[in-house]
């Protein structure tokens, strides 16, 4: 880990880049306490207009209501909720809509989602539709991430694929 590579460096200085310095997981004072405070911080924005793509947001509408059988005014889990969305068969086939329009524009799809059961729910619905599904997620071993990493590399630029994938094994530093 991060935290075990830091504490064995003999190096005077150390410099920590991170484009997560707050973490969902909770251990980013694990980060300041093996490299200090942040020194410099890029500003979303300014990069965002230096780039050369427009940057937008396509809101797609579904029928998902939170359930009734989650009282009104009461706490619901948050993981609940993210269940009941990603268990929602109308939004799957909007996300397998919008991937088969990409695909049939010869575009490359990157599907990404944080859930294992949805990016399992995903594949079942995309694995007959897709020629070259390649799937990638946590507690691959190493010869399953190899060849699903070769069977990407391997593909002509114009063939007829889609990555599908978790954010957290794809998210981040992923630059293959």
């Amino acid at each position: 880990s991060f935290e075990i590579v830091a504490r064995q460096s003999k190096a005077k200085f150390v410099t920590g880049l991170s484009a997560t310095v707050i973490r969902k997981d909770g251990h980013h004072p694990i980060i300041f306490m093996n490299c200090g405070a942040v020194r410099y911080k890029v500003d979303d924005k300014k990069q965002a207009a230096e780039r050369p793509f427009a940057h937008k947001v396509i809101v797609r509408e579904t029928n998902f209501r939170i359930p009734a059988s989650f009282e009104a005014g009461q706490y619901t889990a948050i993981h609940k909720i993210y269940k009941a969305l990603l268990q929602n068969d109308e939004r799957n086939r909007v996300i397998v809509s919008d991937v088969m329009i990409a695909i049939k524009n010869n575009r490359f799809p990157v599907i990404l989602t944080e859930r294992v059961e949805h990016l399992e729910t995903l594949k079942n619905l995309l694995q007959n539709k897709i020629t070259n599904l390649i799937v990638m997620k946590g507690g691959m071993g190493k010869k399953q991430r190899q060849a699903a990493l070769t069977a990407l590399e391997s593909l002509p630029y114009d063939a007829e694929k889609a990555v599908l994938a978790t954010g957290r094994y794809l998210g981040v530093g992923f630059d293959e």
